[in-house]
């Protein structure tokens, strides 16, 4: 790659392309399911995967052909919030006589956590492949 090329998510056939697209796709997928499953009605949480979704994709627009690791670090942080916030935001803003099920029972909420769990694992790859390259 050319060194005024900027690498964005899925270009060309390296690694570091392929995890910044997956980082891409499962941000948009963190935006999308609140909206796309059943509602909560815990407007924090959705509210708060909606803006670290949209901070993912951003992140991941943003890592250049050569990688800083702290849009990597950034992205595995907020990946790590979007799977706990539902349970974080839920006991803080909903009273506990409130709450009858587990929250990991409603659909947003395990696609949430499943995709935020991603996003963490898809980070550490690429931090990983970006120290052994070095």
């Amino acid at each position: 790659m050319g060194g005024n090329q900027r690498r964005s998510p899925g270009a060309g056939n390296d690694v570091g392309g392929m995890l910044d697209g997956i980082s891409a796709v499962l941000g948009a997928l963190v935006v999308l399911t609140p909206f796309l499953f059943i509602h909560t009605g815990n407007f924090p949480a959705m509210l708060s995967a909606t803006g670290c979704g949209l901070a993912v994709m951003g992140l991941a627009f943003l890592n250049g052909p050569e990688p800083e690791p702290g849009t990597r670090l950034g992205s595995g942080v907020l990946g790590a919030w979007v799977a706990v916030s539902p349970w974080f935001l839920q006991r803080a803003l909903v009273p506990p006589d409130a709450v009858i099920a587990s929250p990991l029972a409603e659909p947003d909420v395990s696609m949430t956590v499943v995709f935020g769990l991603a996003i963490v694992v898809t980070a550490g790859l690429d931090i990983m492949r970006t120290v052994v390259e070095s």
